[in-house]
């Protein structure tokens, strides 16, 4: 039984106590512990935000959480909060519960491309310090490649290509993104769009989405079924089905510089460029176009697998 007390009443009238009964509730359960240790983290706090809809919880010596929730049928964000670690945000959470893993930094490996969103503007300093921007300039489906161009400062809650300078260019713990919204930079038909939160995608027969993949340096397309997870303050490309209905990946040209790569495929057809140690064999073609595709694009859902886990994949060919 849940009692609601209504103060809104005129001086000459008495206080109106109005009684509910909530027979049908889903309590959410799981655990928040640290990513590194794995140890429990007491004291996190754990929301779930649907508008102006909010439950809560606070995590105990263990770790663990329990949220009533009445209004099942909305859709929630989940933020999750504890002192000296980032704040983790994650859209389209189940009412099934969820085990939570805090960071107290979100790293990189230095020199190697990434993508990256924040909320918060750096000067030309600042990035200096950082490594090197790049945003968005044209969108080729022809070619199947996207441009970008390197800046000297960066705005506030716009996404960019990232080369880091050193594992750890930001201090990611201090910054609050419960009010802050990711945004999106559009060229020609493609969409580069920022996140806040841990993102599921899944392509459809509508948009077609691409994943950064740092092993490789490219996007990859993000499967039908299973789909792939886009890791938090980070970004990805959203293109409509119709304009690259077969496209597998999208090769990336930096302030004009010729686009590189061992392997792109084109038109649903392996190709090989710039390579003279692998060549598809002449005799039964199909078959190996075929197979080396998809063992290509086994690789790739294996490895969205492991990066949702925590590992980070380098193939070699």
């Amino acid at each position: 039984m849940t009692t609601v007390v209504n103060p809104s009443w005129a001086d000459s009238q008495q206080p109106l106590v109005g009684y509910f009964q909530v027979d049908d509730f889903v309590t959410v359960r799981g655990t928040v512990a640290d990513k590194d240790t794995k140890a429990a983290i007491e004291g996190a706090e754990v929301k779930l935000l649907s508008g102006k809809v909010e439950d809560s919880g606070t995590t105990d010596a263990d770790g663990a959480y329990s949220i009533n929730v009445i209004q099942k049928d909305l859709a929630y964000d989940a933020l999750v909060t504890a002192p000296a670690y980032l704040m983790y945000k994650e859209s389209g959470v189940t009412l099934d519960g969820h085990d939570y893993q805090l960071s107290k930094n979100v790293t990189f490996t230095a020199g190697q491309m990434s993508t990256v969103i924040l909320p918060v503007a750096l000067d030309a300093t600042e990035v200096a310090a950082a490594g090197k921007f790049y945003q968005p300039t044209a969108f080729n489906a022809e070619t199947q490649s996207i441009s970008y161009e390197s800046v000297t400062t960066t705005e506030a809650n716009k996404p960019y290509l990232f080369i880091p300078a050193v594992a750890e260019p930001f201090n990611f713990s201090t910054f609050d993104i419960a009010a802050a919204e990711a945004g999106t930079t559009t060229v020609d038909e493609a969409s580069f769009v920022g996140t806040y939160g841990r993102e599921h995608l899944v392509s459809d027969d509508v948009t077609t989405y691409f994943g950064f993949l740092a092993s490789t340096g490219e996007y990859v397309r993000v499967g039908e079924t299973k789909g792939a997870w886009c890791g938090q303050y980070h970004a990805y490309i959203a293109v409509p089905t119709d304009v690259v209905p077969t496209a597998a990946r999208l090769t990336i040209i930096l302030d004009g510089q010729e686009a590189t790569g061992i392997v792109t495929i084109d038109n649903g057809q392996l190709t090989i460029d710039n390579s003279a140690c692998c060549k598809i064999p002449k005799t039964n073609r199909e078959f190996w176009v075929a197979k080396i595709q998809r063992n290509k694009e086994r690789d790739i859902e294996e490895q969205h697998k492991l990066a949702a886990m925590g590992w980070h994949c380098i193939t070699v060919w």
